[in-house]
C-alpha cells in the first residue's frame, strides 16, 4: 500500500475525523490492484483524475459510480462500459447519498442469514475495507499530513 492524507481544515463526517484529499494504492494477494482518491475541499485535488465518485475497471469493462460531467453536464449516478464501448446507463431510484442505502443492507443482511450465504457487508469485507482506511488516515486525529508505505499479510483478495 501506498497514499498520502491532507488534513489541514477539520472535517468531521459521521463522528470522526477524515481526510481533506487523499490518493492511495494497493495490491490484493490475487494482483488485483485498487485506487482511490478524495477531495473534501472543493479544489479537485488527486480526485480530479478520476472524475467520479468510485470507478471499477476489470477485463470485461468499466463501471463509474458519480460521474462527474463536464460544465453542466448531468450524468447517471451509475453507468458502464462494457469492452471499450460506449457508456450505458444504469437506472437507479437513489442518488449517491441516502438512507435508502442502509435500509437495502439490512434487508439484505437479514436475506443472507435466512439463506445461509456470506453477506457483501460481511465482517471479511469490511476489515478489507477497515485495514485500508485506518492504514493511510490514522494519523488523522492528530490532524498532521501523513505519508506512508505498508504491507500487510492480512489484505486478502477481495471476493
Amino acid at each position: 500500500m501506498l497514499g498520502q492524507v491532507h488534513y489541514d481544515e477539520e472535517n468531521i463526517l459521521f463522528g470522526t475525523h477524515n481526510e481533506n484529499q487523499a490518493i492511495v494504492h494497493w495490491e490484493y494477494e490475487n494482483g488485483v490492484h485498487g485506487v482511490a482518491a478524495s477531495d473534501s475541499t472543493g479544489t479537485g485535488g488527486p480526485a480530479d483524475a478520476f472524475r467520479c465518485h468510485n470507478r471499477l475497471v476489470g477485463t470485461e469493462g468499466t463501471i463509474e459510480v458519480g460521474p462527474e460531467g463536464e460544465d453542466d453536464e448531468e450524468l447517471p449516478a451509475l453507468r458502464i462500459r462494457r469492452g471499450g464501448g460506449d457508456w450505458e446507463t444504469v437506472e437507479t431510484e437513489d442518488g449517491l447519498h441516502g438512507w435508502e442505502f442502509i435500509d437495502r443492507a439490512i434487508a439484505e443482511n437479514v436475506r443472507c442469514l435466512e439463506t445461509g450465504e456470506t453477506p457483501e457487508l460481511g465482517a471479511e469485507n469490511a476489515l478489507n475495507a477497515t485495514e485500508l482506511i485506518f492504514s493511510v488516515g490514522s494519523p488523522l486525529g492528530a490532524g498532521v499530513e501523513s505519508t506512508c508505505r505498508w504491507t500487510s499479510t492480512t489484505t486478502r483478495s477481495p471476493p
